[in-house]
């Protein structure tokens, strides 16, 4: 309760009143009211007169330890003008109001909100000094942190190697309410049957701030950059900017994608795009965007996958190489056995009486052979050629069927048994097949020749073929030697191999190529003895 304060003052909380009354019973009947601020009362050398409990829980001081005391020298009072200025203010206007800083009885430093109002006599003569007070420190740290954030804010907004711009998208929150109060609930069904309101959209979107390196990736002053967004996007790119508002839509944290971006020169430009929602800043529309120059770096993965292609090329090249005698021998059997039955059709033909039947056979038989030939000659010359990988669906099981007369004679020339188990009915997947014939013939020449290594009395090379956990796995086991433990982590890195003569890129070509088709390869010790190299396809699921 505030204790009694006999002066003539008429306090209102909210505003102090310029009529100082002569009523000193207001104070004590708004006693519970006036609690809750801090109330004190000077004299004209600042000597405390008057001490309410609002002020002995702000300050940590009771009323016996302040009153008497020079307020200012008692609480460590900081003013934010002098205090002589602040007097003859209050000399003059009878009021004043500001923001004090004072240190409590622990020490610690609070920031006041202080109103004052000079009381005078009925000569009017100044007599005392009424302040009320309330504590902002929790309100000021608040603004201050605030700032502070704001400063680190710009100061990262402005030195990031990245363009950052500030969006505006308040316009376009309306227009996509009232496509909401028209019933339409499907964005992206919208957008497709109305293509053009992708550019309305655009032109809803404004950019309100940037960042120095938007200038620089850009061109132009930051006013040149201000205002719609559309002209930076050009039409390859409308999509990307259709689902980043999508994705706001649906309060997704953040947005990203690749996108061509237009400069003020009208060139353009590859960038990765990211776009974030901060949950706080979307009821006034507020978005920021960044946008990071991606060209040299998609030059050089174009480089990258140039070098690929041209030493996948070299290693199918090779491999062809070392079966020279097997594709040989492919190819002679039906041209020999074209000759033959020619040979046949015409002995036919020649008779007294021609066999005409005879003869017919024996040329379907040579149309047979020759469409054999040409099948073998299609399958080299698929290896050898330079193109770019054509994703199609491929039957496993056929595939690797097709390869088997490719390694025939190298398999008969090391003595070694090939066998096939292939499962029914393997899935079509998606690859490109003469990159996986390329993994296969790889890895069967690899096991043959590992088999004609001393001490080897089984040469058995088996082809498995299944399905397991969603993909298609296939083997290739061998009765050879087998590979050291230490070794089986290293056989698949560039330039590692085991052979005298070898480049070390076979088996890192085809981890590359599998895993390009979203598989993995690895090896493994087959049972018995010899290796297992393994590789998995996924198999496309079904819409």
């Amino acid at each position: 309760m505030t204790q009694g304060l006999d002066v003539s003052l008429a306090v209102s909380p909210p505003n102090l009143s310029d009529d100082l009354g002569t009523s000193t019973r207001a104070i004590p009947a708004l006693g519970p009211l006036l609690d809750a601020d801090a109330i004190q009362v000077r004299d004209l050398a600042d000597r405390i007169t008057f001490w309410n409990p609002g002020c002995e829980g702000l300050y940590g001081l009771p009323r016996g330890a302040a009153l008497a005391q020079d307020a200012h020298a008692l609480l460590e009072t900081r003013f934010p003008t002098p205090i002589e200025e602040i007097k003859a203010q209050l000399l003059t206007e009878g009021r004043w109001e500001g923001e004090v800083t004072r240190t409590t009885a622990d020490g610690t430093e609070v920031v006041v909100a202080a109103r004052w109002a000079l009381r005078r006599d009925a000569s009017g003569a100044p007599v005392e000094i009424l302040e009320i007070g309330r504590d902002i420190t929790a309100a000021r740290r608040a603004e201050e942190n605030i700032r502070r954030s704001e400063y680190r804010f710009r100061n990262v907004f402005q030195a990031m190697a990245v363009s950052f711009w500030e969006l505006d998208f308040s316009q376009l929150a309306v227009t996509l309410a009232e496509l909401r109060a028209q019933g339409i609930k499907d964005l992206n069904a919208h957008i497709a049957q109305n293509p053009g309101f992708v550019r309305e959209m655009m032109r809803q979107s404004q950019v309100v701030d940037v960042n120095e390196k938007s200038l620089q990736l850009f061109g132009g002053t930051r006013e040149d950059l201000l205002g719609p967004v559309d002209r930076f996007w050009p039409r390859s790119s409308e999509a990307v900017f259709a689902a980043s508002v999508v994705a706001a839509v649906t309060r997704q944290s953040h947005y990203e994608a690749e996108a061509k971006f237009r400069k003020l020169d009208g060139s353009e430009f590859d960038a990765l795009f990211t776009c974030c929602y901060p949950r706080e800043h979307l009821p006034r529309g507020a978005t920021l965007v960044g946008i990071i120059d991606i060209t040299d770096r998609l030059r050089a993965q174009d480089a990258l996958q140039k070098a690929q292609a041209e030493l996948a090329h070299a290693a199918r090249v090779s491999t062809l190489g070392e079966l020279t005698a097997s594709i040989a021998h492919e190819v002679n059997q039906p041209l020999a056995a074209i000759v033959t039955n020619g040979e046949a059709s015409l002995r036919w033909l020649g008779r007294t009486e021609p066999d005409l039947d005879e003869a017919r056979a024996a040329i379907q038989r040579m149309i047979d052979e020759g469409q054999r030939a040409s099948d073998i000659i299609s399958r080299i010359r698929a290896m050898s050629t330079k193109s770019a990988p054509e994703m199609a669906d491929v039957p496993v099981g056929a595939t690797i069927e097709d390869v088997t007369p490719l390694v025939r004679r190298e398999l008969a020339r090391h003595d070694v048994v090939l066998r096939l188990a292939l499962a029914p009915d393997l899935p079509v997947i998606r690859g490109d097949r003469v990159q996986l014939q390329q993994v296969l013939i790889n890895l069967m020449v690899n096991a043959i020749q590992a088999m004609e290594q001393p001490g080897v009395s089984r040469r058995d090379l088996t082809v498995r073929a299944g399905v397991q956990d969603g993909a298609v796995l296939v083997e290739v086991v061998d009765t050879g030697p087998g590979v050291p433990a230490e070794r089986a982590g290293q056989l698949f890195n560039a330039f590692y191999t085991t052979k005298a003569t070898g480049m070390g890129m076979g088996l890192s070509i085809c981890k590359s190529i599998v895993e390009a088709h979203g598989g993995r390869i690895w090896v493994d010790p087959a049972e018995g003895g010899g290796s297992a190299f393994r590789f998995t396809l996924p198999v496309p699921t079904t819409a």
